[in-house]
């Protein structure tokens, strides 16, 4: 009976060991500066953390942050958390809300 015991204990315990924990939240914030020196992203609530994506991620990114006037849009980005802490790893420029003409009357 004991062994049993053991046994259904030792399968309760493999199976909960392969089990994967949800991943983590993201988190996502405006970019409104980066530090190309450090390869830092700033953030609208004023954090500085590292840009984990690609060279040329960061290049694009750096371009977009440059446009001024109307090409100027809203750059978003996913706030993960990396081997070293929270890290930015992509970005991305929100659709813009659609806007639902108002329904006519029926008469």
């Amino acid at each position: 009976m004991k062994k049993k015991r053991i046994e259904q204990e030792q399968e309760a315990m493999i199976t909960w060991e392969k089990t994967e924990p949800p991943p983590p939240p993201k988190e996502e914030i405006e970019i409104v500066g980066i530090d190309q020196d450090q390869r830092m992203v700033v953030l609208s609530d004023e954090r500085k953390l590292p840009f984990a994506g690609a060279d040329e991620l960061f290049a694009s990114l750096t371009e977009m942050l440059a446009q001024e006037g109307e090409d100027k849009k809203l750059i978003m980005c996913t706030v993960s958390e990396g081997p070293d802490g929270p890290e930015v790893n992509e970005f991305f420029t929100p659709d813009p809300p659609q806007t639902q003409e108002p329904a006519e009357p029926e008469t």
